[in-house]
């Protein structure tokens, strides 16, 4: 697979996706258009993110903070804080595209708005600013950089066990603050608990675990257990649980199947009984009634049908799984924000297929090096630094480009649109990886779709 050099990068980074025809059958434009080229854009340089349009969204423009190969040796290295997952930012919602203030879907409602209390702007930041209210473990050069006011020998230091602590930051690494449940109540440090060792919550586990149902007991005295996260086969049976607030017999969504799935190896769990859940795999994606073959091309304009994701069923579980969406999960087709392919739209998620088993078993091996704080399990700038896997072999960016794909499905299939959200998503390698001045490990930037056969070449 061919890798680009920062430069050939940066060019072919500088597009504008053509407004090609994105309505639905009502004229509302449903596939804005996704633009990375400064020219059009017209951003100013320190503007790394903006949406046009209030209902519809129009125009989402985006840019690079920094460029090594133009900067100048005066220049402060920055990134772009936009954090998609967080949930503060604007963005497309393409079933919400149609929406007016008064129309006839809903009128006047707040959650029918995709920028309701959402940021539609956002700027660059010094990398440095990366660098303050760092966890024990991580790396510092001053003791300000720590949250515990304490860098020794290039890391951040904290309590060690059995000292009191206020919260888990207080503590070292390998340590969480746990309060006792007697007088006085004393918190204390203590280790990180071990596999099928009882907790409250993930920050209690070993940081390559997670605090869920190890059995269908636990589920039903709502015991919780350190579970090795995405460990075990298809066929394997524990104890099933909802995160969402969905109500009705069975109705699951995509975040249930998510949680309970974390303890596979294909990073999905059916619900098999009352309490139960079952590790399986996709079996098949269908849209329109139509078997469809990765990377599970749909239509994005016609925002009722979604895309239906079918699992591995067992036959003893055929008459449970029956009800409702047991056996499958719904979820919508996006647009690939794709250059003149501004209408193609995919799948927005591919969870239980084997790009989804592989991305998560990267993401389980960086996760099983990591003697990284608790609170920075889910910090992928922590796992570079030495107290996680780091950057000397590639283990660390396969496993960011990896995850990055399968979370971002619809927007990596497309080179245009794959190579723009790279700029300006923070938790793309390209942003992930630079520190201070430099970027590590590297004098150019691949930027590879690690999807199978696509790939971003010259």
């Amino acid at each position: 697979m061919k890798q680009l050099s920062l430069s050939a990068a940066v060019v072919l980074l500088l597009y504008s996706s053509q407004p090609a025809l994105s309505q639905n059958t009502t004229g509302v434009q449903i596939c804005p258009q996704l633009s990375c080229d400064v020219k059009n854009t017209k951003l100013d340089e320190n503007t790394c993110f903006t949406l046009v349009g209030q209902g519809p969204i129009t125009l989402i423009s985006g840019q690079m903070c920094y460029n090594e190969d133009t900067a100048k040796p005066s220049d402060i290295p920055k990134v772009c804080p936009f954090d998609l997952q967080s949930g503060n930012y604007g963005w497309l919602d393409e079933g919400l595209q149609a929406q007016t203030a008064l129309d006839k879907l809903g009128g006047e409602k707040e959650d029918k708005s995709q920028i309701k209390y959402r940021k539609v702007k956002e700027y660059c930041v010094s990398v440095s600013a990366y660098s303050q209210l760092l966890n024990p473990g991580r790396d510092c050069g001053a003791d300000h950089q720590c949250i515990t006011q304490k860098c020794k020998e290039g890391q951040c230091f904290g309590l060690d066990e059995n000292e009191n602590c206020y919260q888990h930051s207080d503590c070292g690494p390998g340590f969480y603050c746990r309060m006792a449940i007697n007088w006085p109540f004393r918190a204390l440090c203590a280790g990180q608990k071990g596999a099928y060792e009882q907790c409250q919550n993930d920050y209690e586990c070993k940081n390559e675990m997670y605090c869920w149902y190890a059995s269908a007991a636990d589920r039903q005295k709502n015991t919780t257990k350190c579970l090795p996260l995405y460990s075990q086969d298809d066929g394997t049976i524990f104890g099933w649980g909802k995160v969402s607030t969905a109500t009705g017999n069975g109705v699951v969504t995509l975040s249930d199947y998510q949680q309970n799935g974390k303890y596979c190896a294909s990073g999905l769990a059916y619900q098999m009984s009352d309490y139960q859940a079952k590790c399986t795999s996709m079996q098949t994606v269908t849209y329109k009634n139509v078997t469809l073959q990765a990377p599970y091309n749909c239509t994005p304009t016609d925002t009722q049908t979604k895309c239906h994701i079918n699992f591995a069923v067992d036959d003893s579980d055929a008459t449970y799984t029956s009800t409702g969406n047991r056996a499958y999960v719904e979820v919508p087709c996006k647009c690939s924000l794709g250059g003149s392919k501004a209408t193609q739209g995919f799948c927005a998620s591919v969870i239980g297929s084997s790009f989804y088993s592989d991305a998560v078993a990267n993401l389980a091996n960086v996760l099983s090096s990591s003697n990284c704080h608790t609170l920075d399990r889910s910090n992928m700038r922590a796992q570079k630094d030495q107290c996680g896997i780091g950057v000397a072999s590639d283990n660390w960016r396969m496993a960011v480009d990896k995850m990055f794909n399968v979370t971002y499905w619809p927007y990596v299939q497309v080179s245009n649109a794959y190579n723009c959200i790279s700029m300006f998503f923070s938790d793309s390698y390209y942003n992930l990886i630079r520190k201070n001045a430099m970027l590590i490990g590297a004098t150019s930037v691949g930027l590879v779709v690690g999807i199978g056969a696509l790939a971003v070449s010259l």
